[in-house]
């Protein structure tokens, strides 16, 4: 289990923040796609919303097989302790979540570019259905330090206070956007 301090921002353009970063000198770790399908238990409590303290969900790259089962629970809106298995073969799990009666609530599509600067772990997330994101994290930290530290990166790299999205997943964020389309 790992301990996770995040901030998310909407960002206007992918473009500028990468140019910001290389000019700080953060290191680029890579690039891929993200499919992350969340689930909740058919009755009884549901893993989403603002007030849920859990989130469950398989996290894989939407085409080979292999990924990971994922639960985070939530602490504050900042916070979440993170639980991670690897998984061999995403469809036998989606099966077996089917077979226990979990339904699934959201599909979140997202290509990711990975970034790190000193102990911070930045991504960079073009959303499907609903756009261009950048998350700052800090694993393993008091997470007053840590909001602190989040808060002067994005003041460092131009994002102002306002882009800052507080107490709000890709999850909700996506939920509503499926029922404005209905």
């Amino acid at each position: 289990m790992q301990t996770e301090v995040e901030i998310k921002a909407r960002i206007a353009s992918l473009l500028k923040i990468r140019k910001e970063l290389v000019k700080i000198g953060a290191r680029r770790k890579g690039s891929k796609r993200i499919v992350d399908i969340y689930y909740t238990p058919a009755k009884g409590e549901k893993y989403y919303g603002k007030n849920s303290r859990l989130k469950f969900r398989i996290r894989y790259d939407g085409g080979s097989n292999k990924g990971s089962l994922e639960v985070h629970k939530i602490s504050s809106v900042y916070e979440a302790a993170e639980y991670e298995l690897p998984i061999t073969d995403v469809r036998l799990v989606q099966q077996m979540l089917s077979e226990l009666r979990f339904i699934k609530c959201v599909v979140v599509d997202k290509v990711r570019e990975d970034y790190k600067y000193g102990r911070l772990n930045i991504v960079l997330d073009k959303v499907k259905g609903l756009g261009e994101y950048m998350e700052v994290e800090m694993m393993n930290t008091e997470s007053k330090k840590a909001l602190i530290a989040i808060k002067e990166f994005y003041k460092k790299i131009g994002v102002s206070e306002k882009d800052l999205i507080i107490g709000s997943s890709y999850v909700e964020m996506m939920m509503k956007f499926n029922r404005r389309k209905k």
